[in-house]
């Protein structure tokens, strides 16, 4: 079965239990993302415009379980250990989620065809967003190894490069 753009159609879990497993057809899918690093306004606009500028609408600010290390001028999200274990971020609904989503798969080293030789991959999880609300996003998620890399402990990429030089 193949999507209107002759790409195949992927289905994809969502964050829930087992047994209540959802699944989407992508020509369906959810076509926000959240984002949580270098992605972000704040903390890089050149990188930001490039990828998301008038390609997506802001939703808002929200966050998603996980923890946030350093990897170099970047960093890494992996699913929490803990349920507070929070990551800050934005949340974008993507224009035209096609057009858009494979330039951000390259710029996050993700391809979910061979995630084996991936620096990161992609899944939808439930944001909560500042007013309370809940709402999917698609989140990039590190694979390797996060021994040795230094802990975002606050979560917040954005307040990191405000605390340190030389991340700017």
């Amino acid at each position: 079965m193949g999507s209107r753009s002759g790409s195949p159609v992927r289905s994809v879990e969502l964050n829930e239990p087992a047994d209540g497993i959802v699944r989407l057809n992508l020509m369906d899918q959810c076509a926000n993302v959240f984002v949580y690093g270098t992605l972000r306004k704040a903390a890089r606009p050149d990188i930001h415009a490039r990828f998301l500028g008038g390609q997506s609408k802001w939703l808002g600010e929200g966050a998603v379980a996980g923890r946030l290390f350093l990897v170099s001028w970047f960093p890494a999200l992996v699913r929490a250990d803990k349920a507070d274990d929070q990551v800050l971020g934005e949340v974008f609904r993507l224009t035209d989620f096609e057009k858009t989503i494979l330039p951000l798969d390259e710029f996050e080293g993700c391809d979910l065809e061979k995630p084996q030789t991936s620096e990161y991959t992609r899944g939808i999880v439930p944001v909560r967003m500042r007013d309370g609300s809940t709402m999917p996003a698609w989140c990039y998620f590190y694979l390797r190894s996060v021994d040795g890399l230094e802990r975002i402990a606050s979560g917040d990429f954005v307040d990191e490069l405000n605390l340190r030089k030389d991340l700017k």
